[in-house]
């Protein structure tokens, strides 16, 4: 009986997650395209050490990692950061707070903190569009539940031994685990996405990705 009961379970929840993508796929609403990215790494990541110390490729003991991400096509190509994801044993994504989907890294760039992963569905995701023109100082931005704007554009700047080159600076707030949330512009594309935050210094630090080429996985 229980295992009856378990096997409904999971079931269910699979269902629902099937659903939400067929539903999503068919709506334009951007929010439904964002997913959470956990990484669990068995021989340990930490997020300093991954810029301190480049030779350690930031391994230490085993620990999960949360993030942001977002669909960019419709067969289940997530782009998130290099530093969510980067040196993972396993990587899940989960849709709209369900279904866990087992991802699969397909290419990372330390230059940009950016990565690829995907996973394998049967249905389409719903997926948002890049947007072609370069962001700019003052523009109004959003994320899925709060607006801003752009405070600087064409930042360099350093985390540990890491240089980082052409970043936003924004007003947004975020929190920990926020890495990787999508960036939108007034027309509901996305123009950056969330790196990080700076405590004490009143902004957010993002990689703008506006003519990102989806052909660059």
């Amino acid at each position: 009986m229980k295992k009856i009961f378990f096997v409904t379970i999971v079931s269910l929840s699979m269902l629902v997650g099937l659903i939400f993508i067929i539903t999503a796929s068919k709506h334009r609403d951007p929010n439904l395209a964002v997913v959470s990215v956990i990484t669990e790494t068995e021989a340990g990541f930490d997020f300093q050490k991954y810029f301190t110390d480049p030779l350690s490729e930031g391994k230490t003991e085993a620990n999960i990692r949360r993030g942001k991400g977002f669909f960019i096509n419709k067969d289940g190509l997530v782009l998130t950061n290099a530093h969510v994801v980067f040196g993972g044993d396993k990587i899940q994504v989960k849709i709209n707070n369900s279904q866990y989907y087992p991802a699969e890294l397909v290419k990372v760039d330390h230059e940009k903190d950016l990565a690829f992963i995907k996973i394998d569905s049967k249905y389409r995701t719903p997926y948002l569009k890049i947007a072609q023109q370069e962001v700019l100082e003052n523009e109004e931005i959003y994320t899925i539940d709060q607006s801003g704007k752009i405070l600087k554009t064409n930042k360099d700047i350093e985390i540990g031994t890491k240089s980082f080159q052409n970043t936003v600076f924004t007003d947004l707030q975020f929190d920990i685990g926020d890495s990787g949330m999508p960036i939108f512009n007034n027309q509901k594309k996305v123009v950056a996405i969330n790196m990080g935050i700076t405590r004490g210094l009143g902004h957010s630090i993002a990689t703008p990705i506006s003519n990102l080429s989806i052909d660059e996985k």
